[in-house]
Formats: structure tokens, sequence, C-alpha cells
């Protein structure tokens, strides 16, 4: 594994593009688990599974479509980015909520509408021989409720109920609010005890989850946010520390590098080499702390290293990592949708080549008039308000 580059300095503002098609690598392996979970084997139904299953569950091939892990991903990620600024200098928590906001909810929102205009026209149809998954994604009833929570964003709500990923921007949004107060921390501890202190949230965040829902009945995913803030931290750190990690990471010799990059790839996938009814209790314990540290190797090597850099490097990767966030938001919708339009007439391994090609020219669209003059509209904002912040000083 050929290394050319020393070091990455952040310091420098210039765009780790790698990283960028990380997360079009990410969404892809979404949009997998997705196409797979619909299958009764996969997805529940069946106490079948065919020999093509379970090869795709073993390492290395279970990367390919682990959904969980690269939400990991892309929340590790989010902390590395949102913590930037902080790291440059002062920051105005004004201006980075509204670029935050302007970043997640357009696109957000209108995923929304698609969303709810396929439910109301589709989701009447019959649908026979997909997973207990599939059932369980649009409710017979719609309330008001639930509509006015997807448009607020951040309350307690049925989040999954008109499209299965946008979840994890209610977390986004949420830890958004809190990231101030976590870079407050983060800045002014070390590392030691700033994972201490992401830790300890995270203990109470399951803790206060369990007894919600278990022992009061009230069942909400507030407190679940706070078991995610870590991921965030993780990625904050990174940042804080980028310069000496990718120093270290350049300085071994070739083999070292791979068998560094080999530990990361099987943290990325680590419930795969337990067998399957040991899973779940691999993840009731462990949880996503080996993926995280999977991710958090992974984003400095990937800065580092030019061998791996020049294959993320590559147009594909990188337009894929340009819609990347519009393409988790559509994908699954489209799938559904094409399935609830076409399952009677063709087979699914027919349907899934359809809605890869929609999705993918979906999100391009969905990136263009959406994602696009939001960004630049965060952009004329910040400097208004900058220059505004200056006029009053």
């Amino acid at each position: 594994m050929k290394t050319t580059k020393n070091a990455t300095n952040l310091s420098d503002n210039k765009r780790i593009i790698e990283l960028d098609a990380l997360r079009g690598l990410a969404a892809i392996a979404v949009v997998f688990s997705h196409i797979l979970i619909m299958l009764p084997e996969v997805g529940g139904g069946s106490d079948h599974v065919s020999v093509p299953i379970q090869l795709l569950s073993m390492p290395p091939f279970r990367i390919t479509w682990g959904g969980s892990e690269a939400v990991v991903l892309f929340f590790v990620l989010s902390g590395f980015v949102l913590s930037l600024p902080y790291l440059k200098g002062s920051v105005n928590t004004k201006i980075f909520l509204i670029k935050r906001f302007l970043r997640i909810y357009p696109a957000y929102i209108a995923t929304v509408l698609i969303s709810l205009i396929a439910y109301r026209l589709l989701s009447g149809e019959t649908v026979l021989g997909f997973s207990d998954w599939f059932y369980q994604i649009w409710p017979e009833t719609l309330t008001i409720g639930t509509i006015v929570g997807h448009v607020l964003l951040i309350g307690a709500f049925d989040n999954d109920a008109l499209n299965p990923v946008l979840w994890t921007l209610v977390m986004e949004m949420r830890i958004a609010l809190l990231f101030p107060l976590i870079m407050w921390a983060v800045l002014r501890l070390h590392w030691h005890y700033s994972l201490a202190f992401a830790l300890l949230i995270y203990i109470a965040g399951r803790g206060f989850h369990w007894y919600s829902n278990s022992v009061l009945g009230y069942e909400n995913d507030l407190f679940l946010t706070l078991m995610f803030v870590y991921q965030f931290v993780v990625g904050a750190l990174i940042a804080k520390n980028f310069l000496s990690i990718t120093t270290a990471l350049a300085e071994p010799k070739a083999v070292s590098q791979w068998a560094i990059f080999l530990l990361s790839f099987s943290l990325l996938q680590y419930s795969a080499f337990f067998s399957p009814s040991f899973q779940p209790t691999a993840e009731r314990f462990l949880g996503h702390f080996p993926t995280t540290l999977g991710v958090a190797i992974l984003i400095p090597m990937v800065a580092s290293n030019d061998a791996i850099g020049s294959v993320l490097r590559n147009p594909i990767l990188q337009f894929l990592g340009k819609i990347s966030y519009s393409l988790y938001l559509v994908h699954a919708i489209v799938l559904i949708s094409i399935v609830y339009l076409l399952h009677h007439s063709i087979p699914y391994w027919l349907i899934v080549h359809i809605a890869i090609f929609i999705s993918t020219l979906t999100a391009w669209l969905l990136f263009i008039l959406v994602e696009q003059p939001s960004m630049a509209l965060s952009k004329r904002m910040k400097t208004n308000l900058l220059k505004g912040i200056c006029r009053s000083n």
C-alpha cells in the first residue's frame, strides 16, 4: 500500500474530497440494505435462508449492505465536518444552526412531501411475497400528529411511518442543537475526558430510553438521541487531532498500513463475524462501538494514504458522494413505490434495477433543484449575518 501523503492539515481549508466518496459508498450500502431487507429471508417472514444470502451475510460481503454501519459513518462524519469551524476560530451559534437547518431541512421536507404523495396514492394496494419489514412501513392510517411531527422534525413522532430513513435526520437535527455544547467540551477537555463525557451521555440515554419505554410504557426516541452523541464526539476528536493522527498513519510501512486498513474493515462489519444466533447478543452488549472505532480509523487513513485516496477520487464515486444525501433520502420510497406499482407484472430483480436507476435520477434532480439552492442561500445568509454582526460591533 503506497503512501505519498505525509499528513493532512485541516487548517489549509482544502476540502477532503475522498470523504465525499465515502459518503457515496455508505449511501450505496444503505440502498443495498433496503433492497435485501425487502426479502422475507432477510427482513422477516421466512425461516429459509438461501446460500447467496448466507454468503452476503459473511465478511467481506456484509460491508456492501451494512445499513446501520453506514449510518455510523454518516454520524461520525457529521461530527467531523461540523467541528471544523469551531477548530478554526469562534463560531456564531445562530449562524451555525441556520446553516445546519438549511443543509438538512429543505431536501428532507421535499422527501417527506414525495413520501406522503406516494403513501396516499399507493398504500391501499395489496402486495404479497415481501418481508415483515416491508409491511410495517406504511401504517393503515396516518394521523395529523404524525404529519405535523414530520414537518417539525425534532419532536417525538412516528418518524419511519412514511420513509424508513428519516429517523436519522431527526437525530442529526436534534444533535445539531446540542453541538455547540458538545464542542465547548471537546475544545476544553483532553480527548480521554471528552470520550468519557460522551460515554456517560450514552449510558444516560440508554438507561432513560429503557426506563421510559419498558417501565413507564411511554415509547419515544428522545433519549435514544443521546446514544448517538458519542459518534459526533468521535468525529470532532478526529478533526481536533487530525494532523497528529494522519502523521502517525503515514509513518508505518506498507504491510503495517494494510494491517491497519484490514482492522478498520473488520471493525466496520464486526457483527458479521458472529453466528446469526449470537449477533443480537453482540449488538446488545457491544452496540456500535466497534463500528465507530473502525470509522475512526478509516477517516484519517483515507486522507493520509494516497493508494486509498486515488480510488476514492474516481469521478463516479465523487458523483455518488455529491448526491449521497439526496440518494439516501429518496431511494427507499422509490423502491417501495415501484414494488407497489409493478409487483404483479415483473420480478423483483427487475424492480431493483428500475428502482436504482430512478433513485439515482431523482437524487440528482433533488440535489440540483433543492440541495444546491439551499446551500447557496446558506452562504448568502451567513455573509449577511456576519456583516450585520460587524456593523453592530
